[in-house]
C-alpha cells in the first residue's frame, strides 16, 4: 500500500513538472515572438527605434517568472531568427549584445538581491556591452563614434554660430561665445567614457522599471522600486570613490592613458554621483512640503541648469552621506 502511494505521489509530481515546463516553454515561445517583432520594428522603423532600448525588459520578465535558462534560450533563438531575416551584424550589435545584460539582471533578481545591487550590476553590464558595441562598430563596420561626434558637433557649432551672428551682437562677444561653444564640444568629446556609464545607468533603470511594472501586472510578486526621494548612497561608497581616485592617480603617473581625459571623466563621475544624491534630498523636502509634481520638476530643472544650483546640490549630496540630513532608514540598502 505504501509503495502504491509513493508511485502515485511521484506520478503527480511528474505531471506537475510537465505542466510547469509546458507553461514555461509556451511563455518562452510567446516572448521570443514578441522580442523578434519589436526588435525588427525598432531596427527598420526610425521613429520606433526607442523600442530597442527596452528589449532586455522582456527577457528579464521571462527569466524572473520561469528561470534564467529560459532567458538564455529565448535570446539564442531570437538571435538566430533576427540574423536570418535581417542584417546579421546590425542585429547582433543593436539587439543581442545589449540584451545580454538581462541574463545577469535576471540571475540577481531571482537570488533576491537588493535593488541597489541589481541596478549597479546591471548598469556595469550595460556599460561593458555598450563599449563592446562601439568597438565592434569600428572594427566590423568602420563606424568611429568619435568621428561621428566630431561631425555632429561641428554642424551644431556652425548652426549655433549662425544663430548668434543673427542676433547682431558685438564682434568680440560673438567670437567669445563661439569659442566657449567649441570648448564645450571638446569637453564632451573627452567625456565619452562617462557618457557611456551615464547611458548605461539610464538603460538599466528604464529596463528595470519596465520589467517590474510588467511583472506586477502578471501577478508575479516583486518588490517595488523605492521612491527616488529615498535614494541614498551607503557610506562605504566613499571608500569606493577614494579607491577610484587612487587608481586614477596611479594610472595617470604610469602614462597608460591620457591623464587629462581620465581625470576629467573621474571628476564628472564623482560630481554626478553627489549631485544625484543632492537632488534626492531636495525632492525629499519638496515632498515633505507637499509641493505639486509639476512645481518640483520645474524647480529642479531651474536649479540644475544654474551653475551655482548644481554646485549646491553637489555639496548637499556629500553632507548627506556623513550627516544623514533626511534622517530615515534607506530603502535601497543591502540587508
Amino acid at each position: 500500500m505504501l509503495k502504491i502511494e509513493s508511485k502515485s505521489d511521484n506520478r503527480g509530481e511528474q505531471k506537475l513538472n510537465i505542466n510547469r515546463d509546458t507553461k514555461s516553454m509556451t511563455e518562452a515561445a510567446i516572448l521570443t515572438a514578441l522580442f523578434c517583432v519589436f526588435s525588427l520594428v525598432g531596427l527598420y522603423i526610425p521613429v520606433l527605434t526607442f523600442l530597442l532600448a527596452v528589449m532586455p525588459a522582456l527577457l528579464i520578465v521571462l527569466g524572473v517568472r520561469r528561470g534564467v535558462k529560459y532567458t538564455v534560450m529565448t535570446l539564442i533563438v531570437a538571435t538566430f531568427i533576427l540574423v536570418t531575416v535581417s542584417n546579421p551584424i546590425i542585429a547582433l550589435l543593436s539587439v543581442t549584445l545589449p540584451s545580454l545584460s538581462a541574463v545577469i539582471i535576471t540571475y540577481l533578481m531571482r537570488k533576491g538581491k537588493s535593488h541597489l545591487t541589481v541596478i549597479l550590476a546591471g548598469a556595469m553590464s550595460f556599460a561593458v556591452t555598450t563599449a563592446i558595441t562601439i568597438y565592434a562598430n569600428l572594427k566590423l563596420m568602420g563606424i568611429n563614434i568619435v568621428n561621428v561626434m566630431n561631425v555632429s558637433f561641428e554642424e551644431a557649432i556652425v548652426q549655433q554660430s549662425k544663430f548668434i551672428e543673427s542676433l547682431d551682437i558685438p564682434q568680440e562677444a560673438y567670437l567669445e561665445t563661439v569659442d566657449r561653444l567649441r570648448q564645450g564640444m571638446e569637453l564632451l568629446k573627452d567625456a565619452v567614457p562617462i557618457m557611456i556609464i551615464s547611458s548605461a545607468f539610464l538603460l538599466m533603470i528604464l529596463n528595470y522599471t519596465v520589467a517590474i511594472k510588467i511583472l506586477k501586472r502578471t501577478g508575479t510578486k516583486v518588490n517595488d522600486l523605492p521612491k527616488f526621494r529615498y535614494y541614498k548612497l551607503p557610506k562605504e561608497a566613499m571608500t569606493g570613490l577614494l579607491v577610484i581616485y587612487l587608481l586614477t592617480f596611479i594610472v595617470s603617473k604610469a602614462n597608460l592613458v591620457n591623464q587629462e581625459v581620465l581625470m576629467l571623466n573621474v571628476f564628472m563621475l564623482v560630481q554626478y554621483v553627489f549631485i544625484i544624491q543632492g537632488v534626492a534630498v531636495a525632492i525629499y523636502y519638496m515632498h515633505q512640503f507637499k509641493m505639486h509634481t509639476v512645481v518640483k520638476v520645474i524647480t529642479m530643472i531651474i536649479i540644475l541648469f544654474s551653475g551655482i544650483g548644481a554646485m549646491i546640490l553637489f555639496y548637499v549630496g556629500i553632507v548627506d552621506i556623513f550627516v544623514d540630513i533626511r534622517k530615515f532608514k534607506p530603502e535601497i540598502s543591502d540587508s
